[in-house]
């Protein structure tokens, strides 16, 4: 996270693809079975370090993306951002699955058989190296594009506390507004729910509430009364917290934090969330 999600990630496709060409090796040398076997259980290993890294560090982007989109457009999608990750997921190894079948397929391979035809060995081989490389290729070339980092999120952090305690757009300072809007790929003026993907909700109308210190549906607490909850006990705050996620609050009178309240709360959110 201190120098960002892409160069690890790189460096793990970048072990992907040297197994997969290892693996490859293995095959086109028609090394003896003994040294074979020892060869593929180590390349397996650094196989498996890769496919760690390649399967982890995307969910670990996935927590920080929903701060970034929050400053896009004003509301938390963390549920929509999972949901959409393992769907798009699903799909794109169906799809592999099926091209892989019917590549397998035109070159002779039959499911139930012992031994496979010549023309099928040489596309299994073709199909798991250049296939893998090609995927990794153009996983590398997306994932340059991410510039979040730990200084960046942090930026992103303190401008949604910013807006969130009442202050205005117009006051962002200049240096915020180049990570913002190299994070995010629009203008600042187009951020919070005013870009022109957002011109029939009602998501602008929910920020200029925000700079003016209103009360609203997803922050019930104007600015003296944020300043307020911020001079609250830890545990009030949590239960702040609470209260501004269901929209039960509307004065800062906070009751004292209860685990089993915070619990159920949390509970019922959870719930709705997985519908």
């Amino acid at each position: 996270m201190k120098k960002g999600f892409s160069k690890p990630y790189i460096m793990a496709l970048s072990v992907v693809i040297f197994a997969v060409f290892l693996y490859t090796s293995l095959w086109f040398f028609h090394l003896p079975a003994h040294l074979a076997t020892i060869l593929m259980f180590g390349i397996t290993v650094l196989f498996g370090l890769g496919t760690g890294g390649v399967y982890y560090i995307p969910w670990t982007v996935y927590t920080f993306l929903a701060d970034v989109d929050e400053i896009y457009t004003g509301r938390r999608r963390e549920g929509i951002y999972a949901g959409a990750m393992t769907f798009s997921g699903k799909i794109l190894r169906s799809i592999i699955v099926f091209v892989m079948g019917a590549v397998l397929s035109y070159y002779g391979f039959q499911s139930k058989a012992h031994v496979q035809p010549e023309s099928a060995v040489n596309a299994i081989a073709v199909v798991f190296c250049a296939g893998v490389a090609l995927l990794a290729l153009a996983a590398i070339v997306f994932s340059k594009q991410m510039k979040l980092d730990r200084k960046t999120h942090l930026i992103v952090l303190q401008e949604v506390a910013r807006i969130k305690a009442g202050g205005k757009l117009e006051d962002i300072a200049p240096e915020v507004r180049v990570v913002v809007e190299d994070l995010v790929g629009h203008r600042y003026e187009e951020c919070w729910g005013n870009s022109r993907l957002f011109k029939n909700e009602q998501t602008p109308a929910v920020v200029e509430a925000v700079s003016a210190g209103a009360k609203h549906p997803w922050n019930p607490f104007t600015v003296p009364e944020a300043a307020a909850v911020a001079g609250c006990p830890p545990g009030a705050k949590r239960w702040s917290r609470i209260l501004r996620i269901t929209g039960a609050a509307t004065t800062p009178s906070l009751p004292p934090f209860s685990s089993t309240n915070a619990t159920a709360t949390f509970g019922f959110l959870y719930g709705a969330n997985a519908v």
